[in-house]
């Protein structure tokens, strides 16, 4: 078996007043109250850092003082689309159509790419995205621990085809185990703006 350990921040609170919203001063906010816990838990050096193309997942950057030519970005780890309802069965793309969430497969098209991309990073790398990246990672997953504004410890194990055949490994080769390490908030969209 072998054990990676990658973190993972999600943006803060959002405006929706855009096809492709940016954080507000409060998300900026809660985001930069996660940097002295990352920095501990990283003791200050990183793997790399990821992050998604959206307007608020590049904002992270700004706000924990990372150069952007040092990044890498990809809409794996989250795109400019954003859900607009307060149900969440609404996405606005980037061009500002809006779509039912149901005919919205972004997400579930990506979810076998993301923990294979998420295996092959350098143990850790840090992760700058949204709550819809976690359900990537694992769909069964707690719906409860995922949080805006939150720092999460995404724990990688990769165990070898004999271990799962014998019966020694979960189901696959590939396990993934995600921990909620700085609580965050409940957005529910409003129109404006989110509430927390």
């Amino acid at each position: 078996m072998f054990k990676k350990q990658m973190y993972l921040i999600t943006h803060g609170e959002k405006f929706n007043d855009s096809p492709d919203p940016g954080m507000t001063e409060l998300g900026k906010q809660q985001v930069a109250r996660l940097l002295p816990q990352l920095e501990i838990m990283t003791d200050g050096k990183s793997g790399e850092v990821h992050v998604g193309t959206g307007r608020r997942h590049v904002e992270i950057l700004a706000v924990m003082g990372i150069d952007p030519d040092t990044a890498f970005l990809s809409e794996i780890w989250g795109s400019p689309a954003s859900k607009v309802d307060s149900e969440g069965d609404v996405v606005q793309l980037a061009c500002g159509m809006q779509v039912p969430l149901k005919n919205f497969l972004g997400s579930r098209h990506l979810a076998g790419a993301i923990r294979e991309v998420l295996a092959s990073l350098p143990d850790g790398s840090v992760i700058f995205s949204g709550r819809p990246t976690l359900v990537k990672f694992d769909p069964d997953a707690d719906k409860s621990i995922m949080k805006s504004g939150a720092l999460y410890i995404i724990h990688v194990y990769q165990f070898s085809s004999d271990d799962v055949d014998a019966g020694l490994a979960p189901d696959s080769e590939l396990h993934i185990e995600v921990e909620l390490n700085v609580d965050g908030v409940v957005l529910a969209d409003k129109g404006t703006g989110a509430a927390v």
